[in-house]
């Protein structure tokens, strides 16, 4: 009889605990979608998207993850707007809105924005992501590129909180490509260039260093190289070494 009562006090214990997660994880979504309301219109069932009676973008939460900064719950989240079908043109681009808010009870609320970044192409907003920058230091990557006439580009942009807004860390091209523009024995000085980054903690630093590899053609001439760049926290920054050629877009 003593153990049963064990038992039943255990798990009485046990399942408060359960449903505060459970509730938490319902909370959040729900907030989300009262910011999400309140700032992009209303919910378009069809296609999935948030709407704004004055606009045509459709919206959606393209990124997003709940960190903790200074021990207080808070979440990134990237909002990204793209071009109805009928409207799209080679011309037009996408747009991301990026946020850091403060999670509580009584809802989210931005701490840092910023709003109508232009991105992608043909209507289309790039890729975001969210990065862990450091040990409660956080940002956004945006990729996007474009093609046309035998050129292909691409691009990575990082941006990282400072105050209420964003600040762009870093920008660099990632693919270069203008091998549709040569023809097969015709091209020894065509580009044909992709980067990757890693971003590796560093000692002494609170933020992580950005390790860039490049590989392949640029202007004819064979490239393999490695880079590291560091982190300015007076600029809110990357430091771009003297031989890192950050746009070798077209």
């Amino acid at each position: 009889m003593k153990y049963r009562k064990l038992l039943i006090i255990l798990v009485l214990i046990a399942l408060p605990s359960t449903g505060l997660i459970v509730l938490g994880q319902m909370h959040n979504r729900q907030d989300l979608n009262a910011f999400m309301k309140e700032h992009y219109g209303k919910f378009d069932t069809e296609n999935k998207c948030w709407v704004k009676d004055d606009e045509d973008l459709h919206y959606v939460v393209c990124a997003s993850q709940d960190i903790e900064i200074n021990g207080e719950p808070h979440s990134m989240i990237a909002v990204c707007g793209e071009v109805p079908d009928d409207l799209k043109s080679h011309a037009a681009c996408g747009y991301v809105d990026l946020y850091v808010m403060k999670r509580s009870f009584t809802g989210m609320a931005p701490v840092a924005k910023l709003t109508g970044i232009e991105s992608g192409s043909f209507g289309i907003p790039g890729s975001v992501s969210v990065v862990q920058l450091g040990k409660q230091f956080y940002g956004f990557t945006e990729e996007g590129g474009y093609s046309g006439q035998g050129y292909t580009n691409g691009y990575m942009t990082i941006y990282v909180p400072v105050g209420r807004s964003f600040h762009k860390a870093l920008r660099f091209s990632t693919v270069a490509d203008d091998s549709g523009v040569y023809h097969e024995d015709d091209q020894e000085n065509h580009t044909s260039l992709e980067r990757n980054i890693e971003f590796i903690p560093r000692k002494g630093s609170n933020v992580s260093a950005a390790r860039i590899t490049s590989s392949g053609y640029y202007d004819g001439e064979r490239i393999s190289t490695v880079h590291i760049l560091t982190f300015n926290l007076k600029k809110h920054e990357y430091r771009l070494p003297k031989d890192f050629n950050a746009d070798v877009g077209f």
